[in-house]
């Protein structure tokens, strides 16, 4: 994604890591991690997984 995207300021977008493998049980643990994550964070909790900026890397 590319480094301006407006999706990065956004305060209802949460962008998340890539988990590889598209299967029904990798899909079934990424939503898992990203319901616990976000009740966590409403709940006043730090996440297990921390959202970082990333900078774009020049080609």
């Amino acid at each position: 994604m590319p480094i301006d995207s407006p999706l990065r300021t956004m305060p209802d977008v949460f962008l998340s890591s890539h988990i590889a493998g598209v299967t029904d049980a990798a899909e079934a643990r990424f939503f898992e991690y990203m319901v616990d994550d976000v009740q966590r964070v409403l709940t006043g909790v730090r996440p297990r997984f921390r959202l970082v900026p990333r900078e774009s890397i020049a080609p």
